[in-house]
């Protein structure tokens, strides 16, 4: 069989290209994101304002997440410094709260491992469990038609299937702030029920004597994880063996138990 001089040029392009991606392998910057939290001597976290029991503004008791990095940054050697973000309470979409690598470098406060997440974030393994939970003045049977408060700083769900969800149950849905607000619209007569985060809800129960109304379970866990900017593998191979570390010795699940019986 013969080879034409079109198929030899061809194959010959074929391998430089080749030779050339290899090359740019090498030429990559390397990777110094945990060496540059090391030289800092900080492991900065982006954090909401408040997201009770995961971060909470009380010098003795700062949250479950927050309790968490600073054992992490323990682990790491290094100390932790807390980066507030109010863009992080006024919607659910990574993309859309404002942070940056200068400002921080690693993000917590309620963040799941969804697609959402991922489509612009890194992430840990999950280290513990959030999810949602509907709340009512009275018992409920059905959802069917009812009004609905939902935070548009709901994190713990696919917000495109509890839309669907929602929308197949023909319930009407009235978008609050947050959690509080949620909560306020069921107490005042304004929405039928509310769908908050489970945290946030079983103190709602507590405290208001509200009634919970059941979800699907899809909707009801959902892993926690916290966020790393894509191509910090370093700092990820750290914090991943930092958390392990944690959960191995029982310290996570000391301070979930902690937290949850506040």
């Amino acid at each position: 069989m013969r080879v034409g001089l079109a198929d030899v040029a061809k194959r010959y392009l074929w391998l430089l290209a080749g030779i050339a991606l290899l090359g740019s392998v090498y030429l990559l910057p390397p990777d110094t994101s945990l060496k540059q939290v090391q030289k800092n001597g900080l492991l900065t976290a982006c954090i909401p304002p408040s997201r009770p029991p995961l971060v909470i503004n009380e010098a003795e008791r700062p949250g479950m997440e927050v309790e968490l990095l600073q054992a992490i940054a323990r682990e790491i050697g290094v100390e932790l410094n807390l980066y507030r973000v109010t863009g992080m309470d006024r919607g659910f979409d990574p993309r859309s709260w404002g942070i940056t690598r200068a400002q921080c470098s690693i993000i917590a406060g309620g963040v799941v491992d969804s697609t959402l997440t991922r489509s612009f974030l890194d992430v840990t393994p999950p280290f513990a469990e959030t999810g949602l939970i509907a709340l009512s003045r009275a018992p409920i049977e059905t959802i069917s038609g009812l009004r609905a408060a939902i935070p548009v700083t709901l994190q713990g769900v696919d917000r495109l299937a509890l839309s669907g969800f929602l929308r197949s149950e023909n319930v009407v849905t009235h978008l609050v702030r947050g959690d509080d607000q949620a909560v306020t619209a069921v107490l005042d007569g304004t929405a039928d029920f509310a769908i908050v985060e489970a945290a946030e809800g079983r103190t709602a129960v507590m405290e208001h004597a509200l009634e919970t109304v059941e979800l699907p379970p899809r909707f009801a866990s959902q892993p926690l994880v916290f966020g790393l900017w894509k191509g910090d593998l370093t700092l990820k191979r750290a914090i991943t063996s930092a958390l392990r570390h944690l959960s191995e010795s029982g310290d996570v699940e000391k301070l979930i138990q902690k937290y949850s019986d506040a």
